[in-house]
């Protein structure tokens, strides 16, 4: 990933996505933005505690990352699978629907989703020219949210997993991610069992890796190796650039994924 300290919120990219024409993307950091105190300072999160005409203000510079003046299409993002379609840019502070995948073929209309832990997935089909971006939490992974997208992709845009590419953001890493033994079980079932996700090395009760259990699912859905980047990035260990919920506790901010098809 490289990092790009744009002008009015400092964000990273894929360079796996950047290669792909007509997308742009960025993964926000906290860094820039106008909030203060526990959301310093570019906290995207409305539900948080922050002030609106703050995160507002925040969300807009964050979508000028992939979009000039268009505010970012968002969801109430709920721990699912769901998959809405937005045709047009969003309405500020007003989230489309619920759901936990935003998805979109028109030009201009930048998606959002929030994280403070859970890994935000950006995904990009170049043959249709369509976008989307996932929340992937414990409970999302659980119930198979990276092969859901894949099948999303599918059933919008008509896409071919083999052509698709994605990006899996940062999130809470294994090194710090203590989960409860069914819920370690439960991401594991719906991941194919693959190495690394369920650690084991760190004490008595397991760590999770949410990276692995998604890369594992988005190859199972049939995105090539090559076509999968990791940030590889712990939210809890990188305070300096993200927001941690399990580290920061309450209150804190939510950092985003942004992903659009240009104008051009």
């Amino acid at each position: 990933m490289r990092l790009d300290r744009g002008a009015g919120v400092v964000c990273l990219r894929f360079s796996l996505l950047d290669a792909v024409p007509g997308v742009r993307h960025a993964l926000t950091t906290r860094l820039g933005g106008v909030s203060r105190g526990p959301y310093s300072s570019a906290n995207l999160g409305l539900t948080v505690g922050d002030v609106r005409e703050a995160v507002l203000e925040n969300r807009r510079l964050a979508a000028d990352l992939v979009v000039a003046g268009a505010h970012p299409a968002t969801v109430k993002q709920v721990h699912g699978v769901q998959a809405a379609l937005a045709e047009a840019p969003g309405e500020p502070g007003v989230p489309l629907c619920e759901a936990d995948m935003l998805a979109t073929r028109a030009p201009g209309v930048p998606l959002l989703v929030q994280a403070a832990d859970c890994a935000p997935i950006v995904l990009v089909d170049p043959a249709q020219r369509a976008v989307a971006v996932v929340h992937a939490g414990w409970r999302g992974a659980a119930a198979g949210v990276g092969r859901e997208a894949v099948a999303s992709m599918q059933r919008l845009f008509g896409s071919r997993p083999e052509r698709l590419v994605a990006g899996i953001g940062p999130a809470i890493g294994v090194c710090c991610y203590e989960v409860g033994e069914e819920v370690a079980e439960a991401v594991a079932a719906a991941s194919g069992r693959a190495a690394g996700i369920v650690d084991r090395s760190h004490g008595e009760r397991p760590h999770l890796s949410l990276e692995t259990a998604l890369r594992a699912q988005l190859l199972a859905a049939g995105l090539p190796e090559a076509g999968i980047d990791c940030a590889d990035l712990c939210t809890a260990c990188r305070l300096d650039l993200f927001y941690s919920h399990r580290r920061e506790g309450v209150p804190t901010g939510r950092f985003g994924a942004l992903v659009a098809a240009s104008l051009d």
